[in-house]
C-alpha cells in the first residue's frame, strides 16, 4: 500500500485556510499522513501536525491547532511591531519581530516528540547567502530555529542566523514543497509504480493573483507585493512541474506495457522511449489531490491579521476540503 503525504504552502494569515482543510481530512475522512512538508506558515502547521504519534494524536494535534487559529485576535498574537514603523528600516534588517510566533512555537512544538513520532516532517528556508533552498528534517537539532527561519518574509521578519549564515522564508523559492514530499516519501519507503502514494496539496492562496486595489504604494508595500506576485508565479510553476512529471511518467509505464504485451524487448522499449523528459527510476506516479481558495481572505502583502478573517479561512478551508481537485481539475485550472 502507498504512502499519504500531506503538504502545506506559504502565506502568513492565510494559513488559516490549509489548517481549515487538514481538519476536515484528519477529523472527518480521518486520513493519516506519513510525510508532512511545508514553508512558511505551512512549516509551522506542519510541525503541529507531525509531531503526532498514531491517529488519536493526529487528531487531537489538529483540534489544538484549530483552538490555536481560531484564537487569533490580532497581529500580537503573531508579530510585534516597532513603535518608529518603516522608520525602523533605517536601522535594522527587518521591519517586525517574531517573538509572539517564537514563544507559540516553543509551547506547541516539542522537537523530541517529533522525533518520535514515526512521521517524515520537512521544513524549508533559502539562504541569504548563496540563494540556495535547504530542507531539514525532523531530526534536526535546530528544528526550531529553522521554522522561524522558514516563516521570516524577508524585510518584513529578522532573517534566522544558523551555522553563520542568514536564512528567510523558503517560499521565496519553493513555496509549495512538492519536491520535499516526493523524496521524504521515498524515504518513508512509499509505493511503487503501481501502488500509488497520494499527496494532499494545501494552498493557502488562491491560484491566480487576485488584483489589488486602494492601497498606499509606499515603499513597504511595493516591496511586500513584489513578493506576492513573485511567489505567486512560483506556486503555480511548482504545481505545473509536478503535474508534467506526473503526466510523463504515467504515459512512459502506459505506452511500456503496451508494447511489453506486444512482445518487445526492454532496450528496443527504453530506445524508442529515450525522449521522455522524466522517466520512471528517477522519478515514479503519485495521486495529487489539491485544494485552494477561491479567494483570498486576507491580504497577505499588507501582513493582515483579523479575527473574523480567519475563522472565515478557517471555513473555507474546510468546506473545500470536501470536495479536493483531482490532477485534471487541477491542470484545467492552471492551464485553461
Amino acid at each position: 500500500m502507498g504512502k499519504r503525504a500531506l503538504v502545506m504552502s506559504g502565506g502568513s494569515a492565510r494559513g488559516a485556510f490549509e489548517a481549515g482543510a487538514a481538519d476536515y481530512l484528519i477529523r472527518q475522512r480521518n486520513l493519516s499522513f506519513d510525510v508532512i512538508t511545508g514553508v512558511s506558515v505551512g512549516s509551522l502547521n506542519g510541525a503541529k501536525l507531525a509531531q503526532a504519534k498514531g491517529q488519536a494524536e493526529l487528531e487531537k494535534e489538529m483540534a489544538e491547532l484549530h483552538d490555536l487559529w481560531l484564537g487569533i485576535t490580532s497581529a500580537k498574537d503573531f508579530y510585534k511591531k516597532s513603535i518608529l514603523g518603516p522608520v525602523v528600516l533605517a536601522f535594522r534588517n527587518h521591519l517586525y519581530d517574531l517573538g509572539p510566533t517564537a514563544k507559540t512555537l516553543k509551547k506547541q512544538v516539542d522537537p523530541d516528540r517529533l522525533r518520535k513520532s514515526g512521521r517524515e516532517l520537512r521544513v524549508g528556508a533559502v539562504s541569504l547567502e548563496t540563494g540556495a533552498y535547504h530542507s531539514v528534517t525532523q531530526d534536526e537539532p535546530d528544528l526550531h530555529q529553522w521554522i522561524l527561519a522558514s516563516i521570516a518574509t524577508p524585510v518584513v521578519f529578522p532573517p534566522a542566523t544558523i551555522g553563520g549564515a542568514h536564512w528567510v522564508d523558503g517560499g521565496l523559492r519553493d513555496i509549495t514543497p512538492l519536491s520535499d514530499a516526493l523524496l521524504a516519501l521515498k524515504d518513508a519507503g512509499g509505493g511503487s509504480n503501481t501502488d500509488l502514494d497520494e499527496i494532499y496539496v494545501l494552498l493557502s492562496s488562491p491560484l491566480d493573483l487576485e488584483r489589488v486595489t486602494e492601497v498606499k504604494w509606499d515603499a513597504l508595500h511595493v516591496a511586500l507585493r513584489s513578493l506576492d506576485i513573485l511567489t505567486s508565479e512560483i506556486y503555480r510553476e511548482d504545481l505545473l512541474h509536478m503535474l508534467d512529471v506526473n503526466k510523463s511518467v504515467t504515459a512512459y509505464l502506459r505506452v511500456e506495457k503496451e508494447l511489453l504485451a506486444k512482445g518487445w524487448s526492454q532496450k528496443d522499449i527504453d530506445r524508442l522511449l529515450d525522449g521522455f523528459q522524466f522517466k520512471p527510476g528517477k522519478y515514479r506516479p503519485v495521486r495529487i489531490w489539491a485544494v485552494a481558495p477561491s479567494e483570498a481572505y486576507l491580504d497577505w502583502f499588507t501582513m493582515e491579521i483579523d479575527h473574523e478573517k480567519i475563522v472565515a479561512a478557517f471555513n473555507g478551508g474546510y468546506a473545500a476540503a470536501q470536495k479536493p481537485m483531482d490532477e485534471a481539475e487541477l491542470l484545467k485550472k492552471l492551464r485553461p
